[in-house]
């Protein structure tokens, strides 16, 4: 950006010009400035600052600098300055320019910025489940605490790393390996933003075998271009041997009843109807398999004894 405050000071650091916004800063008008001392316009304080920076201009440097002071109208406001020297003819210095800018706005922009940013940090860092952030070439940039803990290895092993160096590897439930290619990733750069619910399998160098439920979501610039992409993980292990334990507990009673030819039955409270056992379509007769009726129907073919503690169930 061009500079907004523009001031001229000879090589004896008197100043000689000043446009109005610089002589308005420090309080001045541009006629009261010309030849006064730098001393006089900045103050003690700010002097003793810029001796190192002046004295850089007289050997014929170029300085560029950033400070913050309070204003005149008691607030603290950011420049971004630049001194450049002038030589004369001869090639000695006779004096230099100071260029400055008040940028307090971007710097305020820039640190609630870097505040979100780190509240974002922490926000990703204390989640219960993992988080990984890829760029657009699928290396990880980021692991969080959960990410580590789930997929027991350290970020340090997995940051900086493609998908492919991962020190783990991935099947599908029933063993299928699957490839960097294959992960949901294709269809994010294809177009998609989400896909949600993937499911995945990673064993460790040490044999254990970890079953994860993963959610990736891309990452696009202004433009709509991929970036990269974000995934949230979490550890169904513990499900996936329950539904395991679950599906066996079913069969071995379905192997068990077959094998019984029990007569069971189940009444839907809601709607009266009752579902019976092949046990029971043995028991009168008819071709086996399961059939449908009503508690009426079922009194009726069950044995008097019995009709009591039906309907007490």
């Amino acid at each position: 950006n061009a500079p907004s405050h523009i001031a001229y000071y000879d090589e004896n650091l008197y100043c000689r010009y000043s446009n109005t916004p610089y002589a308005q800063w420090f309080g001045f008008s541009s006629q009261q400035l010309v030849g006064k001392h730098i001393r006089e316009i900045v103050g003690e304080g700010m002097f003793a600052e810029l001796g190192p920076f002046l004295q850089m201009v007289a050997n014929g440097e170029k300085v560029n600098f950033e400070g913050a002071r309070k204003h005149l109208d008691g607030r603290v406001r950011s420049i971004e300055a630049n001194l450049t020297p002038h030589v004369d003819a001869d090639g000695r210095f006779s004096g230099f320019y100071w260029f400055f800018n008040d940028i307090t706005v971007k710097v305020q922009a820039q640190d609630a910025l870097q505040k979100k940013s780190r509240e974002l940090e922490t926000i990703i860092e204390t989640m219960a489940e993992g988080v990984a952030m890829l760029d657009r070439h699928d290396r990880y940039v980021l692991l969080n605490a959960a990410g580590e803990r789930i997929l027991d290895t350290p970020r340090e092993q997995v940051v900086g790393r493609v998908l492919d160096e991962e020190p783990w590897k991935r099947t599908l439930a029933d063993g299928t390996p699957v490839t960097a290619a294959e992960l949901p990733l294709t269809r994010l750069r294809q177009g998609e933003d989400r896909v949600n619910g993937w499911e995945i399998d990673i064993h460790l160098p040490d044999g254990r075998c970890r079953s994860l439920e993963v959610n990736f979501a891309a990452l696009r610039d202004a433009e709509g271009r991929f970036t990269g992409s974000i995934a949230t993980f979490a550890d169904i292990t513990a499900r996936k041997f329950a539904e395991q334990a679950a599906r066996l507990s079913q069969e071995r009673l379905e192997r068990a009843l077959d094998s019984s030819r029990l007569a069971l039955f189940e009444v839907d409270i809601t709607t009266g109807d009752v579902y019976l056992s092949e046990g029971w379509a043995e028991i009168i007769g008819d071709e086996a398999g399961e059939t449908q009726t009503t508690i009426k129907e079922l009194l009726e073919i069950a044995h008097p004894e019995e009709r009591e503690m039906i309907l007490e169930a």
